[in-house]
């Protein structure tokens, strides 16, 4: 199973942090594992429900419970995993499966890091030899903001398996948290020469080389985001990241071609549509192509507090200033500190 998704989201957030387009005020211009698309896990998922209506088992529920995480669906994903883990609480993989599954559910639900801490507890004190139960500990851990407890914990997941790609991505997740760069890249380089099919590890390494002007690690964040694509050839964070790479370096077709893979991928991927209207505001007279974007983009994130300001941001360059009004003020109301959009708000008529 690949690696846990609430630790790629929170990467992803570093990556989108690292290089995201600034929202606009006025005045400023700113063996292969494949991945599927929305339309084959739906379809993945009917089967299945299929087949448990008929005979279920727990390869079933496991199997659609995963199937159910990569669409967001953690309502879902977290009642077929507790069906694997009540065929038998003592088996070892039950519990780490459920356990990472409530990792994975704490976007749709923050407090159920607890339970996941009470399993994760419990694979450590009936299993003292298996690495994943001290893995997950270290995940819970990072996330409540304990370093040196996750850090405890991680160590001795790779004092028992030192080939575990996840315990040095976890490291550098740590590190890069804290702002140790160079400490952060090298455990990254060790879960990717640990598994060579690590997509995550790449993703990150893309990340942060690409922040750098220089040629040399530009070339690097391109490498390493290949890399990923070459081993999962629909990842739309990999694919994010190349978009972003050329966004900066001004290519901007290729920059569109990317976003545009990734929307055709998943229509929820909210911020591959923000940026394609990004660039149309920037750098094109099609306003209206970028407000359609920004549309998209709302209607896949309808708290999209920064798409709202540039939407207003494109009506008033339309000399529509009720809309844009209307736009400012939603974005103020999403994110009351949205400064740019107060800003807007307060000259519109000026």
């Amino acid at each position: 199973m690949r690696f846990q998704y609430i630790f790629s989201i929170a990467v992803s957030s570093l990556l989108f942090l690292a290089c995201q387009p600034e929202e606009k005020e006025k005045g400023l211009e700113k063996e292969q594992e494949t991945v599927q698309t929305e339309v084959e896990v739906k379809s993945e998922i009917d089967s299945l429900s299929e087949l448990i209506d008929k005979k279920p088992n727990k390869a079933l529920f496991m199997v659609r419970a995963e199937a159910y995480n990569k669409l967001g669906r953690f309502d879902l994903s977290i009642v077929d995993a507790k069906k694997v883990y009540e065929y038998s609480k003592d088996d070892y993989d039950n519990m780490i499966f459920y356990a990472d599954m409530l990792m994975d559910a704490l976007i749709y639900n923050p407090n159920l890091i607890e339970e996941a801490k009470v399993i994760y507890e419990k694979a450590v004190e009936m299993f003292p030899d298996k690495a994943r139960g001290f893995l997950g500990m270290g995940k819970v851990y990072t996330l409540v903001n304990n370093p040196d407890e996750a850090f405890k914990f991680i160590n001795k997941a790779l004092k028992i398996d030192e080939t575990l790609s996840e315990g040095y991505y976890l490291k550098g997740f740590i590190y890069q948290s804290q702002g140790k760069t160079k400490l952060a890249i090298s455990s990254y380089m060790t879960s990717v020469e640990q598994d060579p099919s690590f997509t995550e590890g790449y993703i990150i390494l893309g990340s942060i080389f690409s922040k750098y002007g220089d040629q040399k690690s530009q070339d690097l964040a391109e490498g390493y985001f290949r890399s990923a694509l070459s081993i999962e050839p629909l990842n739309r964070d990999a694919f994010y990241g190349l978009g972003m790479l050329y966004q900066n370096q001004k290519k901007l077709d290729s920059a569109m071609a990317q976003y545009q893979t990734i929307v055709e991928l998943d229509s929820t991927y909210s911020i591959a549509w923000y940026n394609q209207g990004w660039i149309y505001m920037n750098y094109s007279d099609e306003i209206d192509s970028a407000i359609y974007f920004f549309e998209k983009a709302i209607i896949s994130d309808s708290l999209y507090a920064d798409a709202y300001n540039n939407m207003g941001y494109c009506f008033e360059k339309k000399k529509e200033l009720e809309k844009a009004k209307s736009y400012y003020l939603k974005a103020i109301q999403i994110n009351p500190n949205h400064d740019v959009a107060r800003k807007n708000l307060n000259t519109l008529y000026k």
